[in-house]
């Protein structure tokens, strides 16, 4: 038996987190975030501080993280057999292009119909980005760990 993981960038992962605990829709809903801003929730105990190193070493959000965790998840990702990197942005791209290649066979949807589920969908991962930029600083200090992981696994990827 295999380990296979999709690992997303630590800041990205950190906002959608957020918008999926607000979505009272979401198997993730949290009623304690209903009506928090972004800056609100980054100062609060609410948020979640490196999900992926945590979820690696199955440590509690109220456990503190060190170096000695860090080499540990590293050392857990070195035995993983399959990586892949999800980068939001290309794989919605590739998706909706295989889906409306299919669609467009079937005659089923217009091209200006493309058009604006593409516009909404790149109009959405530019407000992340967006978010993302304006809280760097919280969502780096937040995410320590998980963004040397990332970069661990970036850096193995390009040099196999």
């Amino acid at each position: 038996m295999y380990l296979s993981l999709f690992i997303e960038n630590p800041l990205i992962r950190a906002v959608k987190s957020f918008r999926d605990r607000q979505d009272p829709n979401s198997p993730y809903f949290n009623q304690e975030l209903v009506g928090l801003k972004v800056e609100e929730y980054l100062n609060s105990s609410l948020l979640e501080h490196d999900v992926l190193t945590r979820s690696l070493l199955c440590k509690p959000d109220h456990y503190p993280l060190n170096k000695n965790d860090l080499k540990a998840a590293k050392s857990i990702l070195k035995r993983v057999r399959t990586i892949s990197v999800f980068d939001q942005y290309e794989s919605v791209m590739n998706i909706q292009s295989k889906l409306m290649e299919v669609m467009d066979k079937k005659k089923c949807v217009q091209s200006s119909r493309r058009k604006e589920t593409t516009t909404r969908q790149l109009e959405e991962y530019f407000d992340l980005l967006k978010t993302v930029d304006t809280f760097l600083p919280l969502l780096t200090d937040a995410n320590k760990l998980d963004i040397h992981l990332y970069s661990y696994v970036l850096s193995d990827l390009t040099n196999n």
